[in-house]
């Protein structure tokens, strides 16, 4: 599992997606929308005409006391939309899941 982008607006982002419990692994490639470094960083996809249309929103907010909140907000939009949700979201949200921890751990690592 991979994320790669040279971190440019309007660039692609080159996501590694194991879904399936392992069985579906392929690479997708979607594009940067907005960064505010440190802090922001969203990237999304538009696929059959806008009849699915995905965005992800990460932020970073300190916390009082120390620490740091991480937020990611997934939508998925479009006509097609809940053909999605329905023969993905249950991999979605595990992989969602899955990057979430994936960052705590490298964040947790550098401390």
């Amino acid at each position: 599992i991979a994320v790669v982008s040279n971190l440019e607006v309007g660039q692609p982002v080159n996501l590694h997606v194991v879904m399936w419990g392992g069985w579906l692994k392929l690479w997708q490639e979607e594009v940067l929308q907005d960064i505010k470094a440190p802090d922001r960083l969203c990237w999304g996809v538009s696929m059959l005409g806008g009849a699915i249309v995905g965005a992800r929103t990460q932020e970073l907010e300190p916390l009082l006391g120390g620490g740091t909140r991480y937020t990611t907000v997934d939508t998925i939009s479009g006509p097609l939309s809940w053909l999605v949700h329905f023969l993905f979201s249950t991999s979605l949200n595990a992989g969602f899941s899955g990057v979430a921890e994936g960052l705590k751990k490298a964040a947790e690592s550098r401390v």
